[in-house]
């Protein structure tokens, strides 16, 4: 944590030049850097307790070593610090607007009913423009061949597919801005972060969703992976009819690329960003997202 500490208070130190102060809450007077030093603590022992006990972290551990479920740990507080940085400090414009952010992601159906992860890799892959570059067969091979590919390397069966696998066959094909994982248990705007983040990244992210959260599944209940390819913010004008007064809101959305065995739920939905959040908020469900 030294590490990550000391490369993010030069990252402050070009940000913002002025040293001032502020009282915490024991009473004692901080400097700004001594304020971020702390936030970086709690941002590092947030992330260790959501991972604390989890059963995707205790396998990734027992199959790559303590060594790599600490710098997972380190790259997700990472990200999380940029986030902080970013919002605390970036320029804000408060009008009326439209944004959005997206790396177009293809639709893959999947060749069975628990191939889910591969068809979700292999559409990420789409996204990332390397699914030409899977190892076998390269670069002439079916979609369906790919996914059997896919499947094999990520030791995906009939209970479906690990998300720490799904992270370490999605970084084969990236050099930076690595994928990383982390429970969707976050705070929304946390949460709207990161998906922002890694879209501007141009990294695809993949959900490890539960459906029955998203309005397209009608309530039909089941853990599914589903890639998210784009994010929308529009600044909404909400009417009064007391003396004319008005006021706005940010309404959020997000696409998803749904690659489905069952072709009622496959496709692309446009859907409530909140409603994605509690697709992955519940039940120890992951966001699998590129940072750094």
């Amino acid at each position: 944590m030294k590490k990550i500490i000391s490369i993010t208070l030069v990252m402050f130190m070009v940000l913002n030049l002025t040293i001032t102060y502020a009282y915490g809450e024991d009473g004692q007077v901080r400097t700004e850097e001594q304020q971020l030093c702390q936030v970086i603590e709690e941002i590092e022992r947030e992330v260790r307790e959501s991972f604390k006990g989890s059963k995707e972290f205790r396998m990734m551990v027992k199959e790559y070593g303590q060594q790599a479920g600490e710098e997972l740990i380190d790259e997700i507080v990472s990200g999380r610090v940029e986030i902080y940085l970013n919002d605390t400090y970036k320029v804000k414009i408060n009008s009326f607007y439209n944004y959005s952010v997206s790396v177009p992601v293809p639709v893959k159906a999947q060749i069975n009913s628990y191939y889910c992860g591969p068809a979700t890799v292999l559409q990420t892959l789409y996204g990332l423009q390397t699914a030409g570059s899977l190892s076998s067969p390269m670069p002439s091979g079916s979609d369906t061949q790919k996914q059997q590919t896919l499947g094999s390397n990520m030791g995906t069966n009939t209970s479906g597919t690990y998300v720490y696998r799904v992270r370490n066959e999605l970084n084969k094909y990236v050099r930076s801005s690595k994928y990383v994982y982390a429970l969707g248990s976050m705070s929304f705007s946390t949460f709207a972060n990161v998906v922002e983040n890694s879209l501007r990244k141009n990294r695809p992210v993949v959900l490890h969703a539960r459906t029955e959260y998203l309005p397209y599944y009608n309530g039909r209940a089941s853990g599914h992976y589903i890639s998210l390819d784009t994010y929308s913010e529009t600044n909404m004008i909400q009417p009064y009819s007391i003396k004319g007064i008005s006021s706005s809101y940010i309404h959020r959305t997000a696409r998803l690329v749904d690659c489905n065995f069952n072709s009622t739920y496959r496709g692309f939905f446009t859907v409530p960003f909140t409603a994605v959040h509690n697709a992955v908020r519940y039940h120890s469900r992951y966001v699998i997202y590129g940072a750094n």
